[in-house]
């Protein structure tokens, strides 16, 4: 019986995240852990920087930042570049937005979902004036695209997943439940 309990410690180990001990009317231990937004946004990273072109222009979207928020969704930061007809020099600019999270039990991977355009700035306020609200929407538009393929967390493909009782995302935040 020993044996399980620190077998269950080191998995909990092995997850990374912030576990705590549940019991559960059947008198096994589970544990959950929660995905942390480091774990996420190290995923982002891999997925970035992609170019687009458009109508807006020539797009190169650098990077991607995943925050939670308190009320369940994500707000989600975009950085990109854009060169067109009216900026042949370019500028940088940042799409936020806000998303859910939600978890495929058949492909056991999360993804963001409802991905809403909060905002789209130009870093350069003088060349706003030349991104027309047109442009503005393709910019995101491509930006949710992408974002919304992306599987943001994969439940791991080794021993350690068979003990795996259940993934879910609560208020924003994908947990882990594990246990013997």
């Amino acid at each position: 019986m020993i044996k399980k309990y620190f077998f269950v410690a080191i998995l909990s180990v092995m997850f990374g995240g912030c576990s705590s001990y549940v019991p559960t009317t059947e008198k096994i231990l589970t544990y959950h852990s929660t995905v942390s937004p480091k774990e996420i946004n190290s995923v982002l990273f891999t997925k970035f920087p992609f170019s687009k072109n458009t109508s807006a222009g020539s797009l190169v979207y650098k990077n991607a930042f995943l925050t939670p928020i308190d009320n369940g969704k994500s707000s989600i930061s975009v950085s990109f570049s854009l060169k067109s007809y009216e900026i042949p020099e370019g500028t940088d600019g940042t799409v936020l937005l806000s998303a859910d999270m939600r978890y495929d039990a058949k492909s056991k991977q999360v993804f963001l979902t409802n991905i809403k355009t909060k905002k789209v700035d130009i870093a350069d306020t003088s060349l706003s004036k030349y991104v027309s609200s047109g442009s503005r929407s393709t910019i995101a538009a491509k930006a949710i695209s992408k974002l919304s393929s992306i599987a943001i967390y994969k439940v791991p493909k080794s021993f350690t997943s068979r003990f795996i009782k259940s993934v879910t995302v609560e208020k924003g935040k994908i947990v882990v439940a594990y246990g013997l």
